[in-house]
């Protein structure tokens, strides 16, 4: 009778705890999903601001030489 409880109880045990670990992995996985999801959205805005800071250096190098030209030509730089 005692190894029947006993049995019983550590079947029961064993199930509560692989439900507990379903859980957590479950989780977990979730959380690194919204962290690689940020990762790719700060990758795609750093991307956007290059190819925009490209643009306007290609736009400001075919305009025709000037004096607004060359002040933007010589104060151009990033901090």
């Amino acid at each position: 009778m005692l190894s029947l409880l006993t049995t019983t109880w550590g079947l029961r045990l064993a199930k509560w705890a692989a439900v507990a670990l379903a859980i957590a992995f479950v989780l977990l996985r979730v959380r690194d999903a919204g962290r690689q999801a940020e990762r790719v959205n700060t990758l795609t805005k750093a991307l956007d601001a290059a190819k925009a800071r490209n643009d306007v250096e290609i736009s400001v190098g075919r305009q025709p030489a000037g004096a607004v030209v060359d002040e933007l030509h010589r104060d151009w730089s990033r901090d």
